[in-house]
């Protein structure tokens, strides 16, 4: 809203009577182009911009550590998700592993791990899970508070050193071609200590 002066807008026809005008042409804005308000009254602008994130900005990072994510039977064996991918209803194990980089033996404290879920992929809540008699007892011990939402999972850690896994079992629920979000990590009250793996395809089969 204003009185006087230039703007940029997205239309080059003229702005007269009360009710609302506008367009879709980008190229007028683009060039530069303006409305400037010649009468008494105030006119009243609205500019909605459509963009889509830049796939640069999710590329795998490390800066002072390194978070992977690993898909595994309940056998044991290595899932690769849009090679192998899944089979409607079948259960996996997903696998988030956290250390210090470059020095893995440096100590962390207060770290979120926080990974959204893909669409056709469901986790197991309480007792539901299948048991998976190879993930060591007491193996998501480092994890001081974990909440699975509805559309992620969020844990975070007492301090520690090392390499720690946290592990949760998910079924696929839905067929289809899905992308998985990058999972990340990030030092609470330390920002700059943060990490995230690369966007990846999860193929479930029906």
């Amino acid at each position: 809203m204003f009185r006087s002066g230039s703007v940029p807008v997205c239309s080059p026809a003229a702005l007269r009577g009360d009710r609302p005008q506008g367009g879709d042409l980008g190229a007028f804005a683009m060039a530069g182009g303006t409305v400037t308000n010649r009468g008494p009254g105030l006119v009243h602008l609205e500019r909605t911009v459509t963009g889509y994130p830049d796939p640069a900005a999710y590329a795998a990072a490390t800066n002072g550590l390194v978070v992977e994510r690993r898909f595994w039977t309940l056998d044991h064996e290595p899932i690769d998700p849009a090679r192998d991918g899944l089979a409607r209803g079948d259960a996996v194990v997903v696998e988030l592993s956290v250390r210090a980089w470059p020095d893995e033996r440096a100590e962390l404290r207060d770290i979120v791990l926080d990974e959204l879920f893909p669409a056709g992929l469901e986790p197991f809540v309480g007792t539901a899970a299948p048991a998976v008699p190879w993930i060591p007892s007491g193996a998501n011990g480092w994890i001081r508070h974990r909440e699975t939402r509805d559309d992620r999972v969020v844990a975070f850690s007492e301090p520690f050193s090392g390499t720690r896994s946290l592990f949760y079992v998910a079924q696929a629920v839905s067929a289809g071609t899905f992308v998985l979000p990058p999972a990340q990590a990030e030092a609470m009250y330390e920002p700059s200590l943060r990490a995230n793996t690369a966007p990846a395809t999860l193929v479930i089969r029906p």
